[in-house]
């Protein structure tokens, strides 16, 4: 076999095995990303919502008596009970204005510690005296242009109740 068609042999092999070590390389990472992707997305969803959660069989909420509320408190099990309402206002801050989901909720919500690690900036304060604060969302902060340590300009919400 003469010396040419050796070295083009070699250089063949060569180029196959970088093909596979690449693809192989590719598959581990995308492998990886998804893997992690999986564990993202589900540490998301266990922040937000709870592992149980009473909800209106019709309509978008229901009256809530204190003996149910006892009731729940004293079912095994079941550490913290809070009150949520959820549904879409319309916000304006300093002439910005947006349609988002808005959450309200009891005032043991902190003791769930859902949101602890969860704060990109600011602290976590619901309400200090009489002033009530919002935990905004990246998106909703940044289209609003809201400034985290600027109290000067509240945050208005606007609620249009159905059949009033």
């Amino acid at each position: 076999m003469s010396r040419r068609k050796k070295n083009f042999i070699h250089v063949i092999s060569w180029l196959s095995a970088a093909g596979v070590a690449f693809g192989t390389a590719a598959l581990i990472i995308v492998l990886s990303v998804f893997n992690g992707l999986e564990t993202l997305i589900g540490s998301l969803y266990t922040s937000f919502d709870p592992e149980l959660k009473v909800e209106a069989r019709l309509g978008k909420s229901f009256p809530v008596s204190d003996s149910l509320l006892t009731a729940l408190r004293n079912t095994e099990g079941v550490a913290v009970v809070t009150e949520v309402i959820e549904d879409y206002v319309y916000v304006r801050y300093n002439g910005a204005d947006m349609v988002v989901t808005a959450k309200g909720v009891s005032e043991n919500f902190l003791d769930q510690h859902r949101l602890d690690g969860k704060l990109v900036a600011g602290n976590l304060i619901l309400q200090d005296d009489s002033v009530n604060y919002a935990v905004v969302g990246v998106g909703v902060r940044n289209i609003l242009s809201i400034a985290i340590e600027e109290n000067f300009y509240p945050i208005q919400l606007y609620y249009i109740r159905k059949g009033v």
